[in-house]
């Protein structure tokens, strides 16, 4: 029982009852005279209380709303942390499949290294092996007071530059006889200080003379789909070898008419190949397009099988016009144009010019200063060789002959041919005329206009040219009109097969 109730109990107890109102007004205001001071301490306490135990809440509990608040925090977290969880695991499995290609890169280039190591090897074997060939080759196990006293010359030139010099041809411009010349002064041309991968000869018969030339190392340079690049295809020993030139600090020379098929890709390879020495010179012959056109027809004529032969009529348009994809582009002009994309040192010399003598002299004599010996060699020599045009008629009448049905081609093609090449000549000796079928006038007014185009182009300032008659337009176009019913035309097949006697001559041929 509290104070209150305690009071009011001993007022009843004095006879006060509950109709004594003003006693108990009395009585409240008292105690609210005597007690105030207790009662503000007992809600004070009662306050701290409550307010400890609050505390007690809020300390064990926590706040409605920030308990609910950090429990959505905490799962947001916990999704967060497992979705980075996944994100490390795939980085981590990225990582190791990285780590697993890096070994494995390792160990290939480890491989690859072992590989390359062998093959050094392989290689610095054989550059040895062809470094004792080219001293063979060349001579150079001769002694050494031997060989100078046929050359006059104490030894070698020493070089402070290196050089490499490139003949390109082009085809039917005395190649033959660069080579060939090449081939039989090589010692004097080794002590001009120049060498020549004659590694791997390439040995050709022609006219019973031997020469060597550098096709196979030509075609190094040129697209796999060129007949010349599958018919003779490159000879890496030579590459190897013109290296071994190279690091023995000489220069070196080549020579190969099969360079005018060369492309741009080519060009570049054989510029960068040619950086093994401290200069590079490229050499090229002009002739005049008519009498090329007429020259290459001759030789093709030539080597052609029955199944492959065409008349001069035939290969001109399909081969030799404006937008004929093939021999146009071997021809110097094009070439030289190609040539200029990478090489700043290119010399064009002329072959109709007859005032530096042959094909041969004009190269070594006149092209370049470096081949004083060679020169003094080709002039005393007075050969000059080449492969030049010769008659085909023979050939055109068997061929037209085959065709007609009187022969059969067959294994003895080529005793035929000389059969009907003694009796042709024997015919002419005795007198007969044959006809020719020359080239349509709308064929030659092409011709001549490309022989002008090809001409001007290479040569675009006539000064340069005043002193020499081959390059003047005038003449020029007189020895054109001479080829036009000459080299230009061919014979008149039909008008031989008119002739009886000579048809039973073939029927007792194919007999």
């Amino acid at each position: 029982m509290n104070r209150f109730a305690k009071h009011a109990s001993a007022s009843r107890k004095s006879g006060e009852g509950p109709d004594t109102a003003s006693s108990d007004e009395l009585t409240c205001t008292k105690q609210k005279q005597i007690y105030p001071e207790k009662k503000s301490n007992r809600n004070k306490k009662h306050a701290a209380v409550i307010v400890l135990l609050l505390s007690f809440a809020y300390i064990l509990l926590g706040r409605p709303s920030e308990s609910n608040y950090t429990n959505h925090n905490f799962l947001d977290n916990s999704v967060q942390i497992q979705a980075a969880r996944l994100r490390v695991g795939d980085e981590l499995t990225a990582l190791t499949r990285v780590v697993e290609e890096s070994k494995q890169d390792c160990t290939r280039a480890e491989a690859e290294a072992a590989k390359w190591k062998k093959a050094k090897e392989e290689l610095e074997n054989r550059i040895a092996t062809l470094k004792k060939s080219v001293q063979e080759l060349s001579g150079e196990s001769n002694d050494a007071d031997n060989r100078a006293a046929t050359n006059n010359q104490a030894g070698p030139e020493q070089i402070s530059s290196t050089r490499a010099v490139i003949h390109m041809g082009i085809h039917k411009t005395g190649s033959t006889s660069i080579q060939i010349s090449s081939d039989k002064f090589q010692k004097q041309l080794e002590l001009d200080g120049y060498e020549m991968p004659w590694v791997v000869n390439i040995k050709r018969l022609q006219n019973g003379q031997g020469w060597n030339n550098q096709v196979h190392f030509s075609t190094c340079f040129l697209s796999s789909h060129i007949p010349e690049a599958q018919a003779y295809p490159c000879n890496p020993d030579l590459l190897l070898a013109g290296s071994n030139i190279a690091t023995r600090h000489r220069n070196l020379f080549v020579s190969a008419e099969t360079f005018d098929n060369i492309q741009v890709d080519g060009i570049k390879s054989l510029r960068h190949y040619l950086s093994q020495w401290d200069g590079a010179t490229v050499v090229v012959y002009y002739r005049h397009y008519y009498s090329w056109v007429a020259s290459i027809y001759n030789e093709i004529t030539r080597s052609a099988d029955p199944q492959h032969y065409k008349t001069i009529m035939n290969y001109v348009q399909q081969h030799m016009l404006e937008g004929a994809e093939y021999y146009p582009d071997i021809f110097a002009t094009p070439l030289v144009k190609r040539l200029q994309t990478e090489f700043d040192d290119i010399i064009v010399l002329n072959l109709h010019d007859k005032s530096k003598g042959g094909a041969s002299e004009s190269f070594f004599c006149h092209s370049l200063s470096d081949f004083p010996r060679t020169c003094g060699a080709i002039r005393n020599d007075n050969e000059e060789h080449g492969n030049s045009s010769v008659d085909i008629d023979h050939i055109h009448l068997t061929n037209a002959a085959i065709g007609s049905g009187l022969l059969e081609s067959g294994e003895d093609y080529s005793h035929i041919l000389e059969l009907v090449k003694d009796k042709f000549s024997a015919m002419k000796k005795e007198g007969y005329e044959f006809k020719k079928k020359c080239l349509s006038p709308g064929v030659l007014d092409k011709l001549w206009n490309m022989t002008l185009g090809f001409k001007r182009d290479l040569f675009p300032d006539d000064m340069a040219n005043a002193n020499d008659p081959s390059m003047d337009e005038a003449n020029m176009r007189s020895d054109f009109e001479q080829a036009a019913v000459s080299s230009l035309c061919m014979l008149d097949v039909d008008d031989v097969f008119s002739r009886t006697d000579l048809q039973e001559y073939f029927k007792s041929l194919k007999n």
